[in-house]
């Protein structure tokens, strides 16, 4: 949606009109995005580090059962995060028109919440699947925790990056908050 502003006549110049794109109909696509990115990291991270930290994978489990299982969670945390959001929006816009007094989504195109939630498992299943395969690749013990700390920071970086791309907004600022 395009929103153009324009001014009168100032003397015998035509001042020029200017165009904004309106980027709130982008919001709740934007929001799953990186809701769905931050939550595939987080969820890798902690599945990876949780057993090495409590020294149980450095000692008795192989990196073959830590995975088996982290990609099993991974698949049943894509699939809750769909549905999460799939209720989500039409929630999200039932009580919008009713904060607003209306029947009806006043901010543009209605999202599909179909979209949103693919949106949202997707990014999840990418984010997570990354520090996965990295712990996987990493055969020695003592490296792959500091691997998969680096790589998860660099994930969240670029997941933040991502974000203010699509958002139009300030990278440093958003890869602050991230």
């Amino acid at each position: 949606m395009e929103i153009v502003v324009t001014q009168p006549k100032i003397g015998s110049q035509m001042v020029q009109e200017e165009k904004y794109f309106d980027y709130s109909s982008r919001a709740i696509y934007l929001r799953a995005i990186v809701l769905g990115g931050l939550k595939g990291v987080a969820y890798a991270a902690f599945t990876i580090m949780s057993p090495i930290l409590m020294s149980v994978g450095v000692v008795a489990i192989e990196i073959k059962a830590i995975l088996l299982t982290s990609f099993t969670g991974l698949a049943a945390g894509t699939l809750h995060l769909a549905i999460t959001q799939y209720v989500f929006v039409p929630n999200m816009i039932y009580g919008h028109s009713k904060q607003k007094g209306t029947s009806e989504w006043a901010e543009g195109p209605v999202p599909s919440p179909t979209l949103v939630a693919v949106a949202s498992s997707v990014t999840y299943l990418v984010g997570g699947s990354v520090l996965l395969l990295a712990a996987g690749f990493i055969k020695q013990k003592e490296w792959r925790s500091s691997a998969v700390m680096t790589l998860a920071s660099l994930s969240l970086f670029l997941v933040g990056v991502i974000g203010a791309a699509l958002g139009k907004a300030p990278v440093a600022r958003s890869c602050a908050r991230v």
